[in-house]
């Protein structure tokens, strides 16, 4: 809440909160979680999601969670369910699409940038003169000062030169991964295990 009141915070529909939307059940949900997750069906909280977008856009970046295409109302074609993948089609997880297959529907919108997640592997596809290449990104250290203490950080910066994929929120168990934009530069971002090396 105080973030919100400091940075100005979208969201965008996941795969899950739709699944749970509308009682579809997803593939590792123990009973344990589909129990908790029911005890919530009549929550004023979930009101949150009455005015969700499925996606976002701002400064030619589109913000979704799966993937850019218009492919009808088809659960697993929606655009929350979609992943970025090296071959196209209809899939049991969600439809796949290629790379050259977003650009080509961010061109037709006059976007140039697509932020998305789903598959908790980070990505990065860039457009280039020679055509599509996917992009190493090299995370460096970055220690900041807070209230007397440091919060570490490892940070990777993809400047927005050319047209981009971003594929965000990698699983790395204690260490979470995250991105920030202000539109001339977009961050991965990672808040790094302690190490005795670092303040």
């Amino acid at each position: 809440h105080a973030l919100s009141r400091e940075y100005r915070m979208i969201s965008v529909l996941g795969n899950h909160d739709h699944a749970y939307l509308n009682g579809i059940l997803v593939s590792g949900s123990d009973a344990a979680s589909t129990y908790r997750h029911e005890q919530l069906r009549t929550s004023p909280l979930l009101s949150i999601f009455d005015s969700m977008p499925m996606e976002w856009q701002d400064h030619q970046m589109l913000f979704v969670h799966g993937g850019p295409l218009e492919l009808g109302t088809q659960i697993l074609r929606l655009k929350c369910w979609q992943r970025l993948s090296h071959e196209a089609g209809d899939f049991f997880t969600g439809y796949h699409y290629t790379a050259s297959m977003a650009f080509e529907a961010l061109e037709q919108r006059g976007l140039t940038h697509l932020c998305c997640g789903h598959q908790h592997e980070h990505i990065c596809c860039r457009k280039t003169p020679g055509g599509i290449v996917q992009q190493e990104l090299e995370f460096v250290p970055l220690d900041l000062k807070k209230d007397g203490g440091f919060i570490n950080l490892d940070v990777a910066r993809v400047s927005l030169d050319l047209p981009t994929l971003f594929r965000v929120g990698g699983c790395f168990g204690p260490v979470p991964e995250f991105a920030y934009t202000d539109f001339s530069t977009f961050t991965f971002i990672r808040i790094a295990p302690r190490n005795e090396n670092r303040p």
